[in-house]
């Protein structure tokens, strides 16, 4: 799996993922709580990475990566108003 590091949730506009340098590709793919997709295959770039999230209400939200080496899921929370 490629080397994903997820700053501490919760987070405000934007979710900063950092990804270590590497010729392993990335893909995120991200669902609210309902299961609805709401961004699908994002690559992660080598370094930092900001996703633009400002539009979603406050809530927790699921997220996948996977690369050519493995995958890993988790959760993240959105707190409008920090």
């Amino acid at each position: 799996m490629a080397h994903v590091i997820w700053p501490p949730t919760p987070f405000k506009d934007y979710l900063t993922v950092y990804k270590q340098p590497s010729a392993c590709r990335a893909r995120l793919t991200l669902y609210n709580t309902l299961g609805q997709l709401l961004i699908t295959d994002k690559e992660i770039e080598d370094g930092e990475n900001k996703i633009h999230l400002s539009h979603l209400a406050s809530g927790v939200y699921f997220y996948h990566i996977r690369s050519e080496s493995g995958s890993t899921s988790g959760k993240v929370m959105k707190i409008n108003g920090l």
